[in-house]
């Protein structure tokens, strides 16, 4: 006799991986329509499939743009970094041949500048590096917001024109609406949507 068995959500579908590659079905690529029909054998509706194809394409792009930023935020770093290492020999060249190097504050100004300046670069490193998360997912937003003006800017006024109708026939508060009717006019992700309705009623004042 059989005993009922009862599998988490992962172990289901690494089962159904597994089967499907023992008899020999490609699951590499499937169409969305393949999705929908497979959903709908298990009684998962087409609205459903097509919120989850949604979610994974913004959480997608999300772990696209994350790198993206982490890979922007180090280059301006490591900028600043060969910045200071530059102009640092320089100015201990330069005391050096107008004062030689002598221990007083007269004539070692340079290392005065240096040390200054390389502690505020240390500390920024340290921060940029390790700080408060928070801080650092607030970056994260608002260069994301700087990234979606960027590749939209024949789409601003366009936009901007948009929510201003949303907020005159709907609360102000309203905030998850606006996100909606950008998203389905825009196309845009959760996030990206997000950052323009928020920028939108900060410019406008909106609470």
């Amino acid at each position: 006799m059989n005993e009922e068995r009862f599998f988490s959500d992962q172990e289901a579908e690494s089962i159904l991986s597994e089967a499907a590659r023992i008899d020999g079905v490609s699951q590499s690529h499937q169409s969305r329509q393949q999705l929908i029909a497979a959903a709908a054998e298990l009684g998962i509706s087409e609205h459903a499939v097509l919120e989850a194809e949604r979610r994974v394409r913004d959480g997608r792009q999300l772990e696209l743009d994350r790198a993206e930023f982490l890979r922007h935020r180090n280059g301006k770093l490591l900028e600043r970094i060969w910045s200071y290492l530059g102009t640092s020999i320089m100015l201990l060249g330069i005391n050096y041949f107008t004062a030689g190097f002598k221990f007083t504050f007269p004539h070692m100004w340079s290392l005065w500048v240096v040390g200054i300046w390389g502690l505020c670069l240390g500390g920024e490193v340290l921060q940029t590096l390790f700080g408060n998360p928070e801080r650092q997912e607030i970056a994260f937003e608002k260069w994301r917001r700087k990234k979606v003006r960027k590749s939209n800017p024949s789409r601003q006024p366009e936009i901007g024109a948009l929510l201003d109708h949303y907020f005159t026939v709907h609360p102000s508060d309203d905030r998850f609406g606006a996100i909606r009717v950008v998203r389905e006019s825009t196309g845009l992700g959760l996030s990206e949507a997000r950052s323009l309705v928020d920028d939108h009623c900060t410019t406008r004042g909106i609470d």
